[in-house]
């Protein structure tokens, strides 16, 4: 089959960056079926080794894609009321919060259903490669996808978007965001004291209120865990 023929069919590219490397997913009609992961310390090099990373990658380069998505990992980022935002104030929300660092620079993105603007930064380095690589495409916050995506408005529950050794929680309440938040774990353990802090904190009701975790693979060890002390947990494939 040549690449004519390959392009006739729906395919979109998706690519997640996180400290460690890329997560590259080719999908048909929805369905992944080319997945790899990239190793490589992408927030510490530069934009020609990232480049290299991503264009040596020959099987992506099989397709022209309908639609293509790039999701950064950040923990650094603010979350702000849609009606205060002012594009020409980022640097100032993000500052207030975080350290200057000259290596960085400083995004946006507005959160579709939520009214709400998420401020955030990631390595010059990689947004110029990206930009390069994929002039139209916009570069999102992981948790600006978790909440556009993932989170229906209106919907209650504490919903948790689980990393390695991060776990980050926004919990919907009375159709509002309530908190955005994210913890650094080791074990199950340190990861289920955090879902129960959350709980504590708000006064949640483990009775009623909704757990959902959205992990990369189908293992049942974490909601094993909060299912000892919350009725109602379950797993969703990210």
């Amino acid at each position: 089959m040549d690449k004519s023929d390959l392009n006739k069919r729906d395919y979109s590219l998706s690519i997640r960056c996180s400290p460690d490397g890329f997560s590259l997913f080719i999908l048909e009609q929805g369905n992944v079926f080319f997945e790899q992961k990239i190793h490589a310390p992408v927030f510490h090099v530069s934009s020609e080794e990232i480049k290299q990373l991503l264009s040596g990658t020959s099987e992506i380069n099989l397709y022209d894609y309908n639609e293509m998505q790039v999701h950064v990992e950040s923990d650094k980022y603010v979350f702000l009321p849609e009606s205060t935002f002012k594009p020409r104030y980022i640097d100032d929300y993000y500052y207030f919060q975080y350290d200057r660092n000259k290596e960085d620079i400083v995004l946006f993105n507005r959160t579709a259903g939520w009214d709400m603007v998420n401020v955030f930064s990631i390595p010059f380095a990689l947004h110029q490669a990206l930009n390069e690589l994929f002039p139209e495409t916009i570069i999102r916050h992981h948790l600006s996808y978790f909440l556009s995506e993932k989170i229906k408005s209106g919907e209650d529950g504490v919903y948790v978007w689980v990393r390695a050794k991060m776990l980050d929680v926004v919990v919907v309440r009375n159709s509002s965001v309530v908190l955005i938040n994210s913890f650094s774990y080791r074990t199950p353990e340190d990861f289920t004291y955090y879902i129960l802090s959350v709980f504590e904190q708000l006064r949640l009701d483990v009775e009623n209120t909704k757990v959902k975790l959205y992990q990369r693979n189908n293992t049942t060890e974490f909601q094993s865990l909060i299912s000892d002390y919350v009725r109602n947990c379950k797993v969703i494939l990210q």
